[in-house]
């Protein structure tokens, strides 16, 4: 009886901590494709070898597109893309909005966020049936000139 009794207690305990390991793989997998699509984004040049921000923003979306979704990870997408020249001109791109408390990129960086859905292996009544993770990361434009302290952005 008192196995009984243990067992009703410790299987919804161990399932539970099961969902919350897969929620933060997730999470970690969802800031690694973020960091890797803004990397790409960062440093691809266009046809004629200079940075451009249409190339960089479809780079970045090829990137986040490859992700192979599961039973757990049912979607990624590039929810937001910003892309500033040393002039400080901005592209954005991207299937939503940016963020709320988001840090917003420098003259000379590009920022690409993501959107993971992701659905707990084991249904509770009191966890959502469905997550969005949103992860972001800014990087700089590797084939723009640094802009060097004291000096105005844009100028040379």
């Amino acid at each position: 009886m008192e196995l009984l009794g243990g067992l009703i207690v410790i299987i919804p305990i161990a399932l539970f901590l099961i969902d919350v390991a897969i929620i933060l793989t997730c999470n970690v997998t969802n800031i690694d494709i973020c960091k890797r699509a803004a990397r790409a984004a960062a440093s691809v040049l266009n046809n004629q070898g200079q940075p451009d921000a249409q190339t960089a923003m479809k780079t970045a979306n090829e990137v986040v597109s490859n992700f192979t979704t599961s039973a757990t990870i049912t979607g990624v997408t590039m929810s937001y893309f910003q892309w500033t020249d040393n002039n400080g001109n901005s592209t954005n791109g991207g299937s939503g909005s940016l963020p709320p408390n988001a840090a917003t990129p420098q003259a000379g960086e590009v920022m690409v966020c993501t959107t993971m859905t992701v659905k707990p292996p084991v249904p509770f009544p009191f966890l959502p049936q469905q997550l969005s993770m949103v992860s972001q990361s800014i990087q700089p434009i590797v084939g723009l000139p640094p802009i060097l302290p004291g000096a105005a952005p844009g100028g040379s």
